[in-house]
């Protein structure tokens, strides 16, 4: 599993930063709204 994007954010800011963060952000929702 990659690391966190709040700990890439301060390693890299590449290109998949974006597509890393809406990942994130989609899990988070998930974790939020089912188990």
């Amino acid at each position: 599993m990659p690391k966190p994007v709040r700990e890439r954010l301060g390693l890299d800011a590449g290109d998949g930063i974006a597509f890393e963060i809406e990942d994130d952000m989609i899990k988070i929702r998930k974790a939020r709204h089912g188990h």
